[in-house]
């Protein structure tokens, strides 16, 4: 019903992301994370490994309240997991800081993928990814407003 709900009234799927495009992401993620583990220092794994880091760092820390995103709690693992598939689906894999907290919001009431779709819809926007990413320029008026 929530799938429902988020898909008929916030946002469709606009980009057409099917489970196996997720599927293929995530396999993407655990093939980085293999080569990580196995391989000696390169600049661009090292690159791929500090941005896993950082993801699991924020995601960690995410709703601190709620205790169930913390390590070892019961969604941490599908939290980090969507997040890095997000951000190994942007092109440019680009981990947008605040994404793990969107993706969170979702998986309270979604499964995985569909979490995964909402988020990757919802910032292929412009406005919702210029207030996530910092953007001034997207955001701010174009003209100071009247009084």
């Amino acid at each position: 019903m929530a799938v429902l709900i988020y898909r008929s009234k916030c946002f469709d799927n606009a980009l057409l992301i099917t489970e196996e495009t997720f599927n293929k992401v995530v396999k993407r993620v655990s093939d980085a994370e293999r080569t990580i583990r196995e391989s000696s220092p390169d600049d661009d794994m090292d690159a791929i490994s500090s941005v896993f880091r950082r993801i699991e760092l924020d995601c960690a820390d995410v709703f601190p309240d709620l205790k169930i995103f913390q390590r070892g709690g019961p969604m941490y693992d599908d939290l980090v997991r969507v997040t890095k598939a997000y951000a190994f689906y942007r092109s440019g894999f680009a981990y947008i800081p605040g994404s793990h907290a969107v993706a969170a919001t979702f998986l309270v009431n979604l499964s995985p993928f569909n979490a995964f779709v909402a988020l990757a819809n919802s910032l292929n926007r412009y406005l919702p990814l210029a207030f996530l990413s910092g953007d001034q320029m997207t955001v701010s008026p174009t003209s100071p407003p009247s009084n």
